[in-house]
């Protein structure tokens, strides 16, 4: 919510209209955890991908002040990537036997923004 209300707020500083329309949840696959966080991390591509293509609009438009929005998003893209990656990377150390979901749930549960992974305490 915080990342669409930053885009609105922009869009409204800039003089342009904001409508609310509904936007469709993503659909995941029923599958095991580690099937999940690899649909989840595709979305983000998806997601990474559709803004690098405002990002290209934005410099054909040689807007400059919408591109320099972009990138605060761009990086965050690459916090998420990276996020997930590291998820998957665990579940494929641990395992998905009930224990090592159990540790890894409890492990995501104490992130705070921006934080990763505490291995030492697994």
């Amino acid at each position: 919510m915080f990342h669409a209300m930053k885009f609105a707020k922009y869009m409204e500083e800039q003089g342009a209209a904001v409508v609310y329309g509904q936007i469709d949840r993503p659909t995941f696959k029923d599958g095991s955890v580690k099937e999940y966080f690899e649909q989840v991390l595709e979305h983000e591509k998806f997601v990474t991908s559709s803004i690098r293509e405002m990002v290209e609009l934005a410099r054909v438009e040689k807007d400059y002040a919408t591109e320099n929005l972009l990138q605060w998003y761009i990086n965050e893209q690459v916090e998420e990537e990276a996020n997930d990656n590291e998820i998957l990377q665990t579940i494929n150390l641990m395992g998905s036997g009930g224990n090592s979901l159990y540790m890894l749930n409890t492990q995501l549960g104490k992130r705070e923004n921006g934080t990763t992974l505490d291995f030492t305490a697994l």
